[in-house]
């Protein structure tokens, strides 16, 4: 059975997950408990989302998400960067 890679690399990312999300939340007391946990949760989920996204959008369909949000942000930047005035 041929092996897929070494076995510390995926040590490697759980750690690399964990201090991510460490740093993410910041010092361990400047908030309360109950916060920390919701927004290390808010922030797993989020995570996993995305995660979630790429995987079942992974036959290209997420470019057109990509492109229709392009397309609503040059619009908003043409809109905004008119020169025009009402005067």
């Amino acid at each position: 059975m041929a092996e897929s890679g070494p076995e510390w690399t995926y040590d490697f990312g759980v750690f690399s997950w964990l201090l991510a999300e460490e740093v993410f939340l910041g010092a361990y007391g400047t908030m309360s408990r109950a916060r920390r946990v919701i927004l290390a949760l808010a922030f797993r989920s989020i995570a996993w989302g995305y995660c979630g996204g790429a995987v079942l959008l992974h036959t290209g369909e997420v470019l057109m998400i990509l492109l229709a949000m392009y397309f609503v942000l040059v619009t908003l930047l043409q809109r905004a960067g008119d020169g025009r005035s009402a005067a």
